[in-house]
């Protein structure tokens, strides 16, 4: 490797950690599952029951299908599917939902 090809890895390495690394000061906001990697994080609000759901709602609406096409290939009915974090931004909040024919 000649002096030149080192000096290029080296300079785009420095430039990719300074990149990934970012420029701010703040902290990053992890609004799901503790806050931060400690989970230390607290909200005020109480949890919901675990005796009684407040709410129902659906999101995918093949699941059902998903786990009958899976059925052949694992001997079970498995739904190997993953879902987007819900995306918070002030007091509004968005969340991935599937659509389509069945």
């Amino acid at each position: 490797m000649t002096r030149f090809h080192l000096f290029a890895t080296l300079s785009l390495l420095a430039i990719s950690l300074v990149l990934l690394t970012g420029f701010s000061k703040q902290r990053p906001f992890w609004s799901q599952w503790g806050r931060n990697p400690q989970h230390t994080g607290m909200v005020d609000i109480p949890a919901q029951p675990l005796d009684h759901k407040l709410e129902d709602i659906v999101y995918d609406d093949f699941v059902q299908q998903e786990k009958a096409e899976n059925k052949p290939l694992y001997g079970y009915p498995v739904l190997n599917a993953h879902y987007q974090s819900t995306l918070i931004d002030g007091d509004s909040f968005y969340m991935m939902k599937k659509d389509g024919a069945k």
